[in-house]
């Protein structure tokens, strides 16, 4: 008699969820059929937490929609009223409610124009600033609330469910939250899948679109590890 231990991965694809379990080279067919068994038996426990694998998904696709609309329609406002600002560079734009002349007791804000020519439009700060609010978001939902959850589904720590996605979001995170968005060489080193997909280099980290259109595939296949070993003597 010996002992076994296999672990299991909670995917969701394009909203999909299913589950991977992932045994151990050494097991013989005749454990492995019993190792099957027990995860079927887990049932319980993974039901209750696929759901909540399925609502992060959902809830960063409703993150990264706002992202796609704001910025679209940052772009079609500049479109429309790009040149006015070009003309008045040394104006300023007014927004809000209330007459401009009486800015003590409305409720307007005023920016320079030449500093909305410079941060709006693709590539440009605007759109840099809107991605990190965003992700800064989504790992908070993730460490704060989806996580918890589905580390209760398994009456485990959180810190035993793993995400490589989210490990690398925390970095990024950590990066803008805690030093001025500056990454550092060791944050990009500890990365698993941003460190490939986008081309990040330390210094001041600026996120484009782009980088965002490649994050987004890996969202709509991203897994998670029940880092806790289920284990059975055969």
């Amino acid at each position: 008699m010996r002992e076994y231990s296999y672990s299991i991965e909670l995917h969701c694809k394009e909203g999909a969820p299913y589950i991977v379990p992932r045994y151990p080279s050494n097991i013989p067919q005749s454990a492995m059929t019993i190792a099957e068994s027990l995860t079927i038996a887990d049932g319980t426990k993974i039901g209750k937490a696929l759901p909540w694998l399925t609502a992060f998904f959902d809830d960063c696709q409703l993150q990264l929609a706002f992202f796609y609309l704001s910025s679209i329609a940052q772009q079609q406002w500049l479109e429309k009223h790009g040149r006015l600002l070009q003309e008045s560079e040394n104006n300023a734009m007014f927004i809000g409610e209330g007459h401009p002349d009486n800015m003590s007791r409305s409720k307007t804000i005023r920016v320079p124009n030449k500093d909305v020519l410079q941060n709006f439009g693709k590539g440009l700060g605007f759109e840099s600033q809107l991605a990190k609010m965003i992700l800064v978001y989504i790992y908070h939902r993730w460490d704060e609330h989806f996580r918890v959850i589905i580390a209760d589904s398994f009456s485990i720590d959180k810190k035993d469910v793993e995400c490589d996605l989210m490990g690398d979001i925390r970095d990024i995170r950590n990066s803008i939250v805690h030093n001025n968005s500056m990454l550092e060489q060791k944050n990009i080193d500890n990365m698993e899948i941003l460190s490939q997909i986008w081309a990040l280099n330390p210094g001041v980290l600026e996120i484009s679109s782009a980088m965002i259109n490649a994050l987004v595939e890996q969202f709509n296949h991203i897994y998670i590890r029940i880092k806790s070993d289920f284990k059975f003597v055969h």
